[in-house]
């Protein structure tokens, strides 16, 4: 093998490697994230913090992340934020954005599961997946929640809007990989709202 076909060969194997650490990066990257506090301003995706999933945790005062309203306590879990993606935060409180956790909702009994708070749920992963009645409790009749069904891929496969009906009751059918998107109230989380799964059997 003469020296320029082993140039081209070497140049094959470091492109390779290359291709394969940058899928690799991006296939698991969610671990390598780091926790960030941020307060009111526009930040930008893979300058000022990593790709990934995210848990987005209002630390003090008001703030208004992206369109999400929140107060001091409040989460809003499991937020995918993309590469080049615009940050804006709003508000004089700051919020904390760590690695998404992806934690397992604990039944409590006669298969009914509480969703606390705000967020991405993946079927199979934090919700069993089977057949659902999806319902809520509120102390604000003003507050009602508004939930979706994605594919694992975030497209919407079926929406439940309670804004805009009188009945308080949906049937959901969650296979495993989808994600249930959930918001206790549309565009501000809510300490009034509970939503509540509860096994079809």
């Amino acid at each position: 093998m003469n020296k320029g076909k082993l140039a081209i060969f070497l140049s094959i194997i470091l492109l390779c490697i290359a291709v394969f650490t940058f899928q690799y990066t991006n296939i698991f990257g969610d671990k390598q994230l780091k926790q960030i506090v941020i307060q009111s301003g526009d930040y930008v995706v893979g300058r000022n913090m990593g790709e990934g999933i995210y848990d987005v945790i209002a630390l003090n005062g008001q703030v208004k992340f992206m369109q999400m309203k929140m107060n001091e306590g409040d989460r809003w879990l499991a937020v995918r934020l993309r590469h080049g993606e615009h940050v804006y935060v709003e508000g004089d409180g700051k919020v904390r954005l760590q690695p998404s956790r992806f934690e397992k909702i604990e039944e409590r009994g006669d298969g009914i599961y509480q969703i606390k708070h705000s967020g991405f749920y993946v079927v199979g992963r934090q919700i069993p997946e089977g057949e659902y009645i999806i319902t809520y409790l509120t102390k604000n009749t003003e507050e009602k929640p508004f939930v979706q069904l994605l594919s694992s891929k975030r497209d919407v496969i079926h929406t439940y809007d309670f804004q805009n009906r009188k009945d308080k009751y949906y049937k959901v059918v969650c296979k495993k990989g989808q994600i249930l998107e959930v918001y206790k109230n549309l565009f501000a989380e809510s300490k009034h709202v509970l939503v509540i799964l509860k096994k079809n059997e």
